[in-house]
């Protein structure tokens, strides 16, 4: 007898082959937006409160009423202010100047925190964007940082778009999406170092990912250097074009706060 072949009908699975949602972007922005206003509103509420409850403020003010620099820290959270005090016509009083400048670190904060919750979108998925976002939103010491007119949180928001940048790198396997992740990774890295002197830690930090990336071929760290240390360079330079105004007391303030990093700040 021949034999016949019997085909025998295979059920498919409720869980056919994933595909990415055509409208998964569009949430995912919804919910940064959504989550970068919730923290702006959080860290600015309450944050009239006179300008001596800290000592550092008054001085950051005084550069940007009389254009000047004194250089202890890079530039990102002073020209930020002085953009924002120029484009909402802020009168050019210390307390309404420190204002702005709270509001200001306050949106430096609400962005870190989206682009810690991106990262994390990256890694787990929605749950990944929640937890981090909430974790993130919720830290004591950024709330209170957000508050005040410092640079903590320009640094802050570097580290976390530098980790962002470095996934996006990470996961990147065209040229098109590695190139843009990596001119990203490099303006992240500027970002941070222009907001404190601290952030070159992040540069330092991503040279292994930047340099031994895979696919590798003889150009590849030379080609990824290059990029990298362009988009850097351009960020930072743009940011702290000041410096040029003044080198001998530029020269002077990294010193000091290189003293500072190694004995020990007096405050």
């Amino acid at each position: 007898m021949e034999q016949q072949l019997i085909q025998v009908p295979v059920e498919k699975s409720g869980r056919s082959e994933a595909r990415p949602s055509r409208t998964a972007p569009l949430f995912i922005v919804a919910a940064s937006v959504l989550l970068c206003c919730s923290c702006f509103i959080l860290y600015t509420r309450y944050n009239n409160f006179p300008i001596h409850y800290h000592r550092d403020e008054p001085s950051k003010a005084e550069q940007i009423i009389r254009n000047t620099r004194n250089y202890n820290h890079p530039q990102l959270m002073l020209e930020v202010t002085e953009v924002a005090t120029k484009w909402l016509g802020t009168p050019m009083r210390l307390q309404a100047v420190v204002e702005v400048g709270r509001g200001v670190c306050a949106a430096f904060a609400s962005l870190a925190v989206v682009a810690l919750a991106l990262t994390a979108w990256r890694v787990a998925g929605w749950r990944g964007f929640v937890l981090t976002g909430l974790a993130a939103a919720l830290c004591p010491a950024l709330l209170v940082n957000a508050h005040s007119m410092k640079e903590e949180t320009a640094l802050v928001l570097g580290m976390c778009l530098t980790l962002l940048a470095s996934r996006l790198f990470w996961d990147a396997r065209k040229p098109v999406p590695r190139v843009l992740s990596l001119v990203f990774l490099g303006f992240s890295c500027g970002v941070a170092v222009s907001g404190k002197y601290a952030g070159l830690y992040a540069t330092l930090a991503v040279l292994p990912l930047v340099l031994l990336a895979r696919p590798r071929k003889w150009y590849t760290p030379t080609l990824h250097g290059l990029i990298f240390a362009l988009a850097l360079l351009v960020t930072v330079l743009v940011i702290n074009h000041r410096i040029f105004q003044n080198l001998h007391t530029f020269q002077q303030s990294v010193q000091r706060e290189v003293k500072y990093g190694t004995h020990g700040h007096g405050g």
